[in-house]
């Protein structure tokens, strides 16, 4: 799925070194074990309460991310970085019931200017975004956040993303970046080294 790859990599806008960390594998019972980590990756996960814990090689960081079709696994050197947040889904709309959930009416406010030139859900974006998010946040802070509790501004011409905890928690602004790409929504955040 080498194609794939470089789909997500190109349309995320992501640098060529972090590209390279990268890797796709189908989604099935025989490639997956707890949590949608492909089986073939040197990792292993704890399934705690609020979030299963993945356990990386020495020197490593990552996220994982899955869907029904797809397991997406993005790692790099934890020398560059101090945490990786990825999230994918499909790019089906958000369900109407969860929309609330999810978004607040001031991430919502600009919907039908931005999901124009995105052509994406703006719901299911914001749920992509706070995902990946939340997935660079907790291994960093061990603290649990609900979807209202991660605020993203989403830049639609740009292809970026801002995200940040409500109330601050002594925690930047973080830029991500976000595509679409074969029927799936995705979105990245790191947090470089110290």
């Amino acid at each position: 799925m080498g194609s794939g790859g470089l789909c997500l990599a190109a349309a995320a806008g992501l640098a060529a070194a972090v590209a390279g960390y990268f890797a796709l594998v189908p989604a099935s019972p025989a490639n997956k074990v707890a949590g949608g980590i492909p089986a073939a990756q040197p990792v292993w996960t704890e399934v705690k309460w609020p979030f299963p814990i993945v356990h990386w090689p020495a020197g490593i960081t990552g996220s994982i991310a899955h869907t029904r079709e797809i397991c997406v696994a993005a790692a790099g050197p934890d020398s560059l970085f101090r945490a990786i947040g990825f999230d994918i889904e499909d790019d089906q709309p958000l369900p109407k019931e969860i929309v609330a959930r999810v978004a607040t009416p001031a991430e919502l406010g600009a919907r039908e200017k931005d999901e124009c030139p995105l052509g994406i859900d703006l719901p299911k974006l914001l749920f992509v975004a706070k995902e990946a998010f939340y997935k660079m946040w907790f291994p960093v802070t061990g603290i649990f956040l609900e979807f209202h509790d991660v605020a993203v501004e989403v830049d639609p011409d740009g292809g970026s993303v801002l995200a940040s905890p409500v109330g601050g928690s002594g925690f930047d602004t973080m830029a991500g970046r976000f595509g679409r790409c074969d029927g799936m929504i995705f979105c990245y955040f790191d947090l470089p080294a110290d």
